[in-house]
């Protein structure tokens, strides 16, 4: 069952059981954290009592989203500081004789944290008090302290981290010097001690007790604001009942609940004797464990020492890093050097490639000029009869039955990518630059893979390269300067 839900039961019914709950949760928190602030058992349990009966005073008045661990944690702090200004006297004779004890060095974290967790705690937001409270004071997971607080998961870590690290740069500022991970873990070992089982019913029946009682006072006379002790409230109960005032009427079971109260009080008050030797067997512990850490100042130039030489290792470690660094910056820029290069090569490269297809190209134009001229030689000797595919063929081997009396040489064309388009007389051609009588047999694509290119011998004996966006548009361009099969003269035989 949540506390919301607890607190609703107390407020509306009256519930017993749900006030003891409550009280078997919490008390070890107000406890311990009234124990720290005021280093007297006794008065811890006073104030520890005191603020479970506040609870059920202003139960009604409680807001619905209270987060009730934060509730209990600020008015624990309040009771505990109007106690130390109260019997400030006692209180500073007490802090004198801590601060003997506490002239030597703490043996653990703890000893350095508890005299300052409070007025540390005091600075924090109430959202990041909160927040320490529910996870590393009540131990809480995560998701139970988003489900608390009213957020997601992933937000409550955010929200403790947070709060953690700002409480511990608090804490650097008092000269408490831990990590976040030590804070972390010295608190939530030592920030709740748990109370004799004893106590939890004592302070719950009392704290009930004076609450509810205060709660049907509190509804006819505004004089009465809370009951001092289980004694007092008995004695109220019973004058009220004896008189038959209607003002104080209260039911007979009432009275007898308070005095079996109080007879549980007596036995809490002898299982104190206990207590006190326990604690008093602690003090006599640490004392010794005090001895003991005297015997252990020897060891400290021999420590300081240590220090010492771990300090010189760790700079040499640093120097050792910041070579490191520069190391990897020099590697870096020799890397990226080496990716210019290598660009630059690439560049160069290239630029050879299209440099030798140009020349290559020349090369092809060159020969296939002398290829228009031969044609054009072979027919100026044949009365203007251009060679036949016989002919055209016996011309490309470099043979003398060609009738071109020129030889052809071939680097670049291969004589089996020709192809001859016109066999008929100089008479069919209309216009000599611009008909077409041999051409590359295939298509060739730019290099950037957008038009398509082919070369062609005209019977002027000019050549040029025609590209193209497709095939059918170079084939429209060909149509245009390729005189038909049909109308090309047929030689006589």
């Amino acid at each position: 069952m949540t506390d919301r839900e607890l607190l609703d039961q107390v407020a509306r019914q009256r519930s017993e059981d749900a006030f003891n709950e409550i009280v078997r949760r919490r008390v070890d928190l107000v406890y311990s954290a009234a124990l720290r602030q005021l280093g007297n058992a006794d008065q811890a349990r006073d104030v520890a009592q005191n603020v479970f009966i506040r609870l059920a005073q202003q139960m009604d008045r409680l807001q619905p989203g209270v987060i009730l661990t934060g509730w209990l944690y600020r008015t624990t702090r309040n009771l505990c500081l109007e106690t130390l200004r109260s019997e400030r006297r006692r209180r500073e004779r007490e802090q004198a004789a801590a601060e003997q004890l506490m002239n030597l060095p703490a043996t653990t974290d703890w000893n350095q944290v508890a005299p300052a967790l409070e007025p540390a705690m005091d600075e924090l937001s109430e959202a990041d008090r909160d927040a320490v409270l529910l996870r590393y004071f009540e131990n809480k997971s995560l998701r139970e302290v988003g489900t608390t607080l009213g957020i997601g998961e992933d937000a409550a870590q955010k929200r403790v981290s947070r709060a953690l690290e700002r409480l511990r740069e608090i804490f650097a500022k008092r000269g408490v010097t831990l990590s976040a991970a030590a804070l972390a873990t010295t608190i939530s070992g030592g920030a709740v001690q748990a109370v004799p089982a004893a106590m939890v019913t004592t302070i719950s029946s009392a704290a009930l007790g004076a609450g509810l009682a205060a709660t049907t006072i509190l509804n006819t006379t505004s004089t009465m604001t809370t009951l001092l002790n289980l004694k007092t409230a008995a004695a109220v109960l019973t004058a009220a009942a004896v008189t038959g005032t209607s003002t104080y009427l209260v039911k007979d079971r009432e009275v007898d609940r308070l005095r079996s109260r109080e007879i549980a009080l007596n036995e809490f008050q002898a299982s104190l004797t206990t207590d006190q030797n326990q604690a008093l067997a602690a003090i006599q512990l640490r004392d010794r464990q005090i001895e003991s850490l005297k015997k252990e100042v020897a060891e400290l130039p021999r420590l300081r020492g240590e220090v010492d030489r771990l300090n010189r290792e760790l700079e040499r470690l640093a120097g050792i890093q910041v070579e490191r660094d520069h190391a990897k910056q020099a590697l870096a820029e020799l890397q990226d050097e080496l990716r210019h290069v290598g660009h630059r090569a690439a560049q160069d490269d290239q630029a050879l490639q299209k440099n030798l297809e140009e020349q290559r190209a020349v090369r092809r134009m060159t020969e296939l000029r002398q290829l228009g001229l031969a044609l054009a030689m072979h027919a100026g000797s044949n009365s203007g009869w251009f060679p036949t595919r016989q002919e055209f063929a016996a011309l490309l081997a470099g043979s003398n039955d060609s009738g071109s009396g020129v030889e052809l040489s071939w680097s670049e064309l291969r004589p089996e990518n020709l192809e001859l388009v016109f066999q008929g007389h100089s008479d069919d051609i209309a216009d000599a630059a611009r008909t077409i009588v041999v051409r590359q047999a295939d298509v060739g694509v730019s290099g950037d893979g957008q038009k398509i290119h082919r070369t062609y011998g005209f019977a002027d004996g000019h050549t040029e390269v025609h590209s193209a966006a497709n095939l059918e548009e170079l084939l429209a361009w060909e149509s245009e300067r390729i005189v038909p099969p049909d109308l090309q003269s047929r030689r006589p035989r």
